[in-house]
């Protein structure tokens, strides 16, 4: 308790240095808390943005089960087992209500003894409040159907018209009577879950029936039906629910959730899909960047203000020389010596820690407010305590080295008021060659493109070696300005020069502020660099200043609604994704794209405006027909590196229907190549593409 009391009174009288250490102590250990605090809130961020952004089926649960392959077991059973399974309850801190649904992918619907074409047949639990209906009402009992209003008007039914569903043999169950009509682009995917009641599609081949949109029933309806039958049910992620910490254990109950039945027990067998744990996979290279970014800033803020802390606690020292000597004089053993002159900059070390810690909190808090995604937390989580910790450590390291001079000097070179030891600048030439060297080991790994824990913190390395070598440098550079201004009339030159070559001591602030402009300078020119390289992305990624996303019957008729809502084509453009599962394909209006889209020229070596028309060629005023046998002259002339290429023809017949047709493989030179139009014989077919 002396020891503490004593400590005190010394802070108190030499309350400038003193508040000069716990500033810089404070500073450092903020850094150090900062940086794993906001990594933290970063990642938590980054992953509940990235969750609330993609689709169902990349986060979702599907549980699903046909009535194909067991047929012992009744749909009733089926559908049973489908909504035990979905209602996991280790699921439910982040996932919302399963949809349930019921039905039969490839229903033959008939009017009148006409077979109408193919239209899936389908029950939704919570439906009628999930689609909006035109006309009639919403299934409600057996034997009753909803269709589209499309389907309605292409067909000719009306309510009360009765159909065949083609979903089961007995042909009262498979009866029913429409009562309704509803709009196939309002479904909610909350109900529908990953499939969508508009499915139109002409018919792809001659003769082939069109596909119609989904017909609704009621649920008793499709428990009677002896077809293909499928139960579905899809959780969707709640990607608020989610936070950073909850991951390894969503991770494990997902992983459970879908684990692979086991075929020897008894009941349907049920099958779990999930891209939930990929999703999170693909998540962890941009976790890595955060975290790696996160530890080269923090340890360079903490390097540094460690090197500061040597700095002050070095120059204090100097002021407690003498009372230290008389604590040697009066017996003090040497244990208890080095208690007595590092008390007072541990004391302020270890007041540092929490001050550091709440002014790291509250800084976190305001940048996660600013910054990320709304709901993302502020947590202390061990790694932070850790880095207090190594940052408490290393301070002290950096006092102890800095008092080690008064601590182990001779007492008369103490107590003498004169002279004394001059303070050495650079320790050893080993110390400014291992310093040079992990520079040139960062700058050799950056060339490489190698991002470790050493590539990271080059730009403080770099800053460090470029200080110890000017302190190397500036004394002899000194010596030499002194013996030029000696016998000139240049004074200020020459007892500047004079004090430098004479005092080396006061060269330690050349590291210092080597190593603070080099980090500034880097910090500037990374924020630069960053803000440049988010707009590039942004505009590579997202295609405008803005973006939405709508669903639409076709994606002729967006472009239609595109042309009605800016007729000059001067602000909006229509695009339609599509994924075959081999490759994406954007299609987009190309005669809006060079006005409307963003664009760098850098990207395919050409501009928006040239490539537009490349997109959407010329086309003659007539469309160009063909009948019988056609015959092609064909001249290639592939470049070096080309890959093999066929030719395809696709001719639209006098029925509408299109057919492709393969010429063959294009080999060098001019050649004619032929090929049979059997649909276009009779009459002419127009060529498409």
């Amino acid at each position: 308790m002396e020891s503490l009391r004593l400590a005190v009174r010394g802070l108190r009288w030499r309350a400038g240095s003193s508040l000069a250490v716990l500033v810089v102590a404070v500073v450092a250990s903020a850094g150090a808390a900062l940086g794993p605090l906001y990594a933290r809130s970063a990642e938590e961020s980054l992953v509940r943005e990235g969750l609330a952004t993609s689709t169902p089926i990349a986060t979702g649960i599907q549980v699903r089960a046909n009535i194909a392959g067991q047929t012992q077991f009744s749909p009733t059973e089926v559908s049973e087992a489908v909504q035990a399974r979905a209602e996991d309850p280790s699921l439910d801190p982040w996932y919302g209500p399963p949809s349930l649904s019921v039905s039969v992918g490839s229903g033959a619907p008939r009017y009148d003894g006409i077979d109408l074409g193919v239209a899936q047949v389908s029950w939704y639990r919570g439906m009628c409040a999930g689609i909006t209906v035109l006309t009639g009402r919403c299934p409600t009992g057996a034997g009753e159907a909803m269709v589209s209003g499309r389907f309605a008007q292409d067909v000719g039914v009306e309510l009360g018209t009765p159909l065949q569903l083609g979903i089961t043999s007995d042909p009262g169950d498979d009866r029913v009577t429409v009562v309704g009509t509803y709009d196939p682009t309002t479904a909610d995917p909350a109900v529908w879950g990953l499939e969508r009641p508009s499915q139109y599609a002409p018919a792809r081949a001659l003769g082939a029936p069109d596909r119609y949109d989904e017909v609704l029933v009621d649920e008793a309806t499709m428990l009677r039906s002896n077809g293909d039958l499928a139960v579905i049910s899809l959780r969707a992620l709640t990607a608020t629910s989610v936070l950073l910490r909850d991951l390894p254990e969503l991770r494990a109950a997902v992983m459970a959730a879908t684990q692979t039945q086991d075929i020897t027990a008894p009941g349907p067998k049920t099958v779990a899909i999930s891209g939930l744990p990929d999703y999170l996979d693909s998540l962890e290279p941009q976790l890595a960047e955060v975290s790696g970014a996160s530890f080269a800033v923090t340890a360079q803020l903490v390097l540094l203000a460690w090197f500061v802390l040597f700095l002050v606690v070095a120059a204090t020292s100097e002021e407690r020389s003498g009372e230290v000597a008389l604590a040697k004089l009066r017996g003090l053993t040497p244990r208890a010596t080095v208690g007595f002159g590092l008390a007072e900059p541990m004391l302020l070390l270890a007041v540092a820690a929490p001050v550091g810690l709440a002014l790291a909190g509250l800084a976190d808090l305001l940048l996660t407010t600013r910054f990320l995604a709304p709901g993302t937390t502020v947590a202390v989580e061990p790694v932070v305590l850790l880095a207090l910790a190594v940052c408490f450590l290393g301070g002290a390291a950096a006092a102890a080295l800095a008092a080690r001079s008064i601590l182990t000097a001779p007492v008369l070179d103490q107590l003498r008021r004169s002279g004394g030891r001059r303070a050495r600048v650079v320790r050893s030439a080993a110390v400014d060659a291992a310093a040079v060297a992990l520079a040139a080991a960062g700058v050799y790994e950056l060339s490489t493109g190698a991002s470790d824990a050493l590539a990271l913190v080059t730009p403080g390395l770099i800053a460090l070696a470029a200080g110890l070598l000017a302190v190397r440098v500036i004394p002899r550079v000194a010596r030499w300005e002194v013996a030029r201004t000696r016998s000139s009339p240049h004074l200020a030159s020459y007892l500047a020069s004079r004090n430098i070559a004479r005092r080396p001591g006061g060269l330690r602030v050349v590291v210092l502020l080597s190593l603070s402009v080099g980090l500034a300078v880097f910090a500037v020119d990374g924020w630069v660099v960053a803000a440049a390289n988010r707009a590039d992305l942004a505009r590579a990624e997202v295609g405008s200043a803005q973006v939405l996303h709508v669903r639409a019957p076709s994606p002729g008729a967006l472009m239609q609604t595109v042309e009605r809502l800016d007729p000059d084509g001067t602000w909006a453009l229509a695009a339609a994704g599509l994924d075959s599962g081999t490759g994406g394909l954007l299609a987009v209006d190309a005669s809006r794209l060079g006005r409307v889209s963003a664009w760098d020229p850098a990207w395919v070596g050409t501009t928006s405006a040239a490539i537009a028309p490349m997109l959407d060629p010329q086309q003659p005023a007539a469309p160009l027909l063909v009948q019988g046998r056609l015959a092609v002259r064909v001249d290639y002339r592939p470049t070096i590196g080309s890959g093999s290429l066929r030719l395809r023809l696709i001719v639209r017949a006098a029925s509408g229907l299109p057919s492709s047709h393969l010429l063959g493989d294009l080999r060098t030179g001019l050649r004619t190549m032929e090929t049979d139009l059997p649909e276009c014989r009779d009459e002419p077919c127009s060529l498409v593409a």
